[in-house]
């Protein structure tokens, strides 16, 4: 079964990576299983991003729903990330126009789920 590698960002920075194994197609159950635990009790929202190093790979990122309505820290690199891919498309945007993330956020090296 195909491994996918996650990284679980902090608001600190901190970062921790692992391996789990997915399907080339997971269910929406699978994957919320090994991503929600590193959201500390949130429940996951999927927000897609341009893969990091690259201009044009989408992959996932995952974020607690309620990370604003629960005053959780901002997450800067989160934020960066999450950012990127309108910034591109429109480098005179003014970044701190664009919505913002905090607490902690999963990020898979491929897009998972189609929905």
């Amino acid at each position: 079964m195909p491994t996918v590698c996650l990284c679980k960002i902090s608001p600190s920075g901190a970062r921790e990576t692992f391996e789990v194994s997915l399907g080339e197609r997971p269910s929406v159950a699978d994957v919320l299983a090994v991503v929600e635990p590193h959201l500390d009790g949130g429940r996951a929202q999927r927000v897609l991003i341009l893969k990091p190093g690259s201009d044009e790979e989408i992959a996932s990122m995952f974020i607690d729903e309620e990370h604003v309505n629960k005053q959780l820290p901002r997450n800067e690199e989160a934020t960066t990330l999450y950012r990127r891919a309108w910034l591109v498309v429109h480098p005179e945007a003014d970044p701190e126009t664009l919505p913002w993330i905090a607490g902690n956020v999963v990020i898979a090296d491929r897009r998972l789920l189609d929905y």
